[in-house]
């Protein structure tokens, strides 16, 4: 199982996240922006790449000087949100997120990470909000240092996979940019509303769960994993 962090592990980005965003491409490219990663749909679900790279565009910065100092400006967005998340509140864990994780890991499942965060931030995140979990296995999944089309990203991840003979595959997300991205990994979606998007914004997934406890107690029932289209309800106890 692969699974998304903002909005699924843990809730919604936090203001570090966009401050990051924002002092990057300041330092980098001497614009300023604004980056506000909550609350707005056409958002939801990006890669922090692509959001920059919109936002960037939006302020008229040319493709080719973007991709010029790329690479800076990754390792400045890193290096910024580890230095602020010293001092600014970062993002809690959503309720039960730690619990389903460890479900899964004694139930005797495999489990990476599949997300729009930066390999090295992701890692913060859930250090932070007490979630990381050494089991998850950093060979597997994707992360944005990859690439900044989260379908692509479920491209990689289902290489991976299929490296490691891992399979079947399951995507958990909270976005329809989730579940897009386990279609082009030709892998199962389980979605969950506990981001942004109700369970009739993710209808296109295979299931729908309210919380990711519920959704990793349903999943591990199935055998196989064979999930059926429909919502599944809330075993939470």
């Amino acid at each position: 199982m692969l699974f998304d962090i903002d909005g699924t592990l843990l809730q919604q980005p936090a203001r570090i996240h966009a401050a990051a965003i924002e002092r990057a491409s300041r330092e980098v490219y001497g614009i300023d922006i604004v980056a506000s990663v909550r609350g707005a749909h056409e958002f939801d679900g990006l890669t922090s790449p692509m959001l920059a790279r919109k936002l960037l565009a939006r302020a008229g910065l040319s493709e080719e000087k973007r991709l010029a100092l790329w690479v800076s400006w990754r390792e400045a967005m890193i290096e910024a949100y580890l230095d602020l998340e010293v001092t600014v509140p970062t993002q809690p864990a959503l309720p039960g997120a730690a619990e389903a994780l460890q479900l899964l890991f004694d139930q005797g499942f495999s489990a990476a990470l599949l997300t729009g965060n930066f390999q090295r931030i992701a890692i913060a995140k859930l250090r932070s909000a007490n979630v990381w979990d050494t089991r998850l296995d950093l060979s597997q999944g994707a992360f944005a240092d990859d690439s900044e089309d989260r379908e692509v990203l479920g491209r990689i991840a289902r290489g991976r996979a299929d490296k490691a003979s891992l399979s079947p595959l399951v995507i958990v997300g909270d976005t329809p940019r989730d579940i897009s991205c386990a279609r082009a990994a030709g892998a199962r979606a389980v979605a969950v509303t506990t981001g942004a998007f109700s369970a009739e914004h993710l209808v296109n997934a295979d299931a729908v769960a309210p919380s990711l406890l519920a959704a990793v107690q349903s999943l591990i029932e199935f055998e196989e994993l064979r999930l059926p289209r429909d919502v599944v309800t809330n075993t939470e106890s």
